[in-house]
């Protein structure tokens, strides 16, 4: 299993040359596990991931489509401000799954729509469906597991205005869990305990600091749907963790306050490892 980040900031592009180190972009993980391909959201750093991918549809000279399954943790704009600039997707031939939350008031479908019709993007959904790649949509329930061939995609819904859901991504003898945008205050979520025990790796929303969080720096942010790298170690010690990536970095924080906060969580982490996510890096397992 191969996990790949291609955007790790939360909230909305940063590029800068205070940024540069650990990335602008906003969240995009990919999961390469078996034969499949597997995306966590898509926002801006879906983009680049797009770049990556063609290198693949036309190696050597020939056309070598991609079937790929892209799940949104929720549709938040820095979740899914990728899509239209996501290359593979205008390129017919490619199959491209994608996976959110059924809610009773849009779909999936419906949200993605809405985010390209005119006057906010020139090419619309439909369009794209028409003459680029085959997109299909599944609107799934809290707790409901896709198998795709041999690897297992459970999700559970966490704490985030307008909801939001964690995903386990499993094979034979690996798992990680990705649990961006999710708050619990001082008590541990039992249901993101549940989903994360004895996984390899847990991403977790530590966007943050505890001084941030409680109102001590800048104003409260009680309810905002977000963690800290506190709350991150806490989780993963509980959880059996063995990795822990700090992801979902506060547009505000700076490399060397990057730097600074996986320190922290490095001295309270005890036997876990831990890492602030940083575009381009890789986690073999």
């Amino acid at each position: 299993m191969e996990v790949k980040f291609w955007g790790v900031r939360g909230s909305i592009p940063t590029p800068s040359k205070d940024t540069a180190k650990y990335g602008g972009n906003t969240s995009c993980v990919s999961v390469k596990a078996k034969d499949e391909l597997i995306v966590l959201d898509g926002g801006s750093g879906l983009r680049m991931l797009g770049i990556e991918l063609l290198k693949q549809i036309f190696a050597k000279g020939k056309f070598n489509p991609i079937e790929m399954h892209l799940f949104f943790s929720h549709v938040h704009w820095d979740h899914i401000q990728g899509i239209p600039f996501f290359k593979p997707i205008f390129i017919k031939g490619n199959i491209i799954h994608m996976y959110g939350e059924k809610k009773a008031r849009t779909s999936l479908e419906e949200t993605l729509i809405g985010q390209q019709q005119y006057p906010n993007f020139p090419i619309t959904i439909e369009e794209i469906s028409i003459n680029g790649a085959n997109i299909d949509f599944t609107d799934m329930n809290a707790g409901q597991k896709v198998l795709i061939n041999s690897v297992s995609v459970e999700n559970t819904k966490l704490s985030h205005p307008d909801g939001v859901f964690c995903y386990k991504i499993s094979d034979e003898k690996h798992s990680i869990v990705y649990a961006t945008d999710t708050e619990h205050r001082n008590v541990l979520d039992p249901r993101l305990l549940k989903i994360s025990k004895d996984a390899d790796v847990l991403i977790y929303d530590a966007q943050y600091t505890p001084e941030e969080y409680c109102g001590k720096v800048g104003m409260p942010k009680f309810d905002w749907g977000h963690s800290t790298y506190e709350w991150a170690v806490d989780t993963a010690i509980a959880s059996n963790m063995n990795k822990l990536v700090l992801f979902h970095h506060e547009p505000e924080h700076t490399d060397k306050m990057i730097d600074e906060i996986e320190a922290a969580a490095k001295k309270i982490a005890g036997k876990i490892k831990v890492q602030a996510a940083r575009e381009g890096s890789t986690i073999e397992l």
